[in-house]
């Protein structure tokens, strides 16, 4: 089931990770998972277009907008709602997708999903790139605990 995800509020409830290390371990588990997300964030484009894949696409509200706005703007959009699933804590926007027939789950939930996603898959190549190489692909519960020890520094 795709995922609609409220960047900020999850970055807020998450733990110790900013928005980019968030999009790095949701990237992680979409390849994991092979599961489309929809990453919603307040505000002016942040993060460089290579951010975004065929799996995981991040969307900015805009000068003036609320991310909030702009997820059920696209949630508004969508044929069947019941096939996605909303990921926020917060309690207005969770009534308004309720009322749209859309099913929703706290972010907690999301991180117990990604930690036992397990790594996403390697990719086939005649030599292991090295973790700091693109193409790594980490452990979304080691990612997580390495950008929160970072951020400590």
């Amino acid at each position: 089931m795709p995922l609609i995800i409220d960047g900020n509020n999850a970055v807020g409830h998450w733990g110790g990770i900013e928005e980019d290390s968030l999009v790095r371990l949701l990237s992680s588990y979409s390849r994991s998972r092979h599961l489309r997300i929809e990453l919603f964030f307040d505000g002016e484009r942040y993060l460089s277009a290579g951010s975004t894949s065929e799996l995981l696409r991040i969307h900015y509200s805009g000068h003036g907008h609320s991310a909030d706005d702009a997820i059920l703007q696209f949630i508004s959009t969508l044929r069947d709602k019941s096939n996605w699933r909303l990921v926020t804590d917060d309690r207005e926007l969770q009534r308004e997708a309720s009322w749209m027939h859309m099913p929703y789950q706290k972010v907690v939930e999301l991180k117990k999903e990604v930690r036992t996603a397990g790594p996403a898959p390697k990719r086939m190549s005649d030599s292991e790139p090295a973790p700091d190489k693109p193409g790594y692909e980490a452990d979304p519960d080691e990612l997580m605990q390495a950008m929160i020890r970072g951020k400590k520094k």
